[in-house]
C-alpha cells in the first residue's frame, strides 16, 4: 500500500480497480514527513479503514506486514503494527 501511495495513487481505489485479483495485500505505512518515510502500520498517513474495506470487498485473503526501516527498536515497531491490526480486528 505504501508504494501505491508513494507513486501518487490512492491504495483503496487501486484495490477496488483490481478487485478479485489481489489475494495478498502488502501493508506498509507512510510517515507524515516530507520524505514519506516508512512508518509502523497505523502510525502513518494511509487510510487503513478504506484500504481494508476495499481489500475485503475485493476478496483479499492475506495481509503481509513489512517495515524496511524504523525509528524505534525493530521488535517494538513490529509490536506496534501488530497492536493496531488486533485493534482493527484483522488478526
Amino acid at each position: 500500500m505504501y508504494w501505491i501511495r508513494k507513486g501518487g495513487q490512492d491504495p483503496a481505489s487501486y484495490l477496488s480497480k483490481y478487485a478479485g485479483r489481489i489475494p495478498l495485500v502488502h501493508l506498509k505505512d507512510m510517515a507524515a514527513d516530507a520524505e514519506g518515510s516508512f512508518a509502523e502500520v497505523g502510525e502513518g498517513v494511509l487510510d487503513w479503514t478504506a484500504i481494508f474495506a476495499a481489500a475485503e470487498a475485493g476478496g483479499a485473503e492475506w495481509y503481509i506486514v513489512e517495515q524496511d526501516r524504523w525509528t524505534r527498536p525493530s521488535l517494538e515497531a513490529a509490536a506496534l503494527s501488530l497492536r493496531h491490526l488486533r485493534e482493527w480486528g484483522k488478526l
